[in-house]
């Protein structure tokens, strides 16, 4: 952040309303990534930018991967599912997200999914969601649809 003085210099003003001035002397500004926030700008070991020896133009590379939308697949298990096939025994299905953020997720298929039922009595059908991570999911929106056909082969 330039001085009062160099700030005049470069034509630069204070907004109006502003509650800051400029330093007396040039100074370099700080700014702290909250650690949750990282992954979103692909960084895990910096949390403090800016702590050095004043310069005109600084820049950061990410050492990973930004991370915009964490979760990108998402599983559905579902209570009566047996399944030998996968480390997740009630495992139902599992698709991609392909709308964006805050929209509807609509998935259809035209293939049927054949899976074992466990033997047994049940007063309920209990779907559960998670991500790739194996993470519950949690929704904000109240209303959702699955279709559910239970059939027997013979």
């Amino acid at each position: 952040m330039p001085s009062a003085t160099n700030a005049a210099l470069y034509g630069y003003q204070i907004p109006s309303g502003a509650s800051w001035v400029f330093p007396s002397s040039n100074t370099m500004v700080k700014l702290t990534i909250n650690q949750n926030l990282q992954s979103y700008f692909g960084i895990t070991n910096y949390l403090t930018f800016g702590d050095v020896t004043p310069v005109k133009n600084m820049n950061y590379l990410s050492n990973t991967c930004p991370i915009v939308s964490p979760v990108f697949s998402i599983f559905l298990g579902c209570n009566l599912i047996v399944s030998d096939f996968n480390q997740i025994g009630n495992l139902f299905c599992q698709f991609l997200i392909s709308s964006s953020y805050g929209n509807l997720i609509k998935v259809e298929s035209s293939i049927d999914t054949q899976l074992s039922i466990k033997e047994g009595i049940y007063s309920e059908i209990a779907i559960s969601l998670w991500d790739q991570s194996n993470r519950p999911l949690i929704f904000q929106d109240p209303e959702m649809t699955c279709f559910l056909i239970i059939d027997s082969i013979e």
